[in-house]
């Protein structure tokens, strides 16, 4: 019975180190995913800054156009000025969307650090707790063995002192 009990305590002991290990590997798994959606939020928010700056060229584009079809001079007094603020808006908004999508993936950066640390904290909390079951089952054994085989007891009154 002693080794049927010693048996299933080795196996609990090795079913934690392995859940710990397979822990600290789902972890990395998870982080890797959340940095390459990272690098692809950067990626994209590159691509729709390009594009945002080539839309606000497009609209400063036509919007001289029109100040030339009316006959102003889009260099020249407050013709001017509206296109310059046109510009720098237009780069503004250039800058918030690629700041938006840094943010973005600074996010998936975070998540993927929290992922590793996660799983590596849970490896470490397998192996605190392989110890403990380890003394745990050690100890039992040890009382076990120091524990006084029982003794029949026996009617003794039948013997009597003289």
């Amino acid at each position: 019975m002693q080794a049927f009990q010693m048996a299933g305590q080795a196996l609990q002991l090795v079913g934690t180190l392995a859940g710990g290990s397979e822990a600290e590997k789902v972890g990395n798994y998870n982080a890797e995913g959340f940095e390459r959606q990272a690098a692809a939020t950067r990626l994209a928010a590159g691509e729709r800054e390009n594009l945002t700056r080539q839309r606000g060229a497009r609209t400063l584009a036509d919007q001289r156009a029109a100040l030339l079809q009316g006959g102003v001079s889009p260099t020249t007094g407050t013709a001017l000025i509206g296109v310059q603020q046109n510009a720098v808006d237009a780069e503004l908004d250039a800058l918030t969307v690629r700041y938006e999508g840094l943010m973005e993936a600074q996010g998936l950066q975070s998540q993927a650090a929290m992922s590793r640390y996660e799983g590596k904290s849970k490896k470490r909390q397998a192996y605190i707790s392989a110890a403990g079951q380890l003394l745990s089952a050690s100890s039992g054994y040890m009382n076990q063995k120091q524990m006084p085989a029982p003794v029949e007891s026996r009617d003794l009154s039948r013997y009597t002192v003289r």
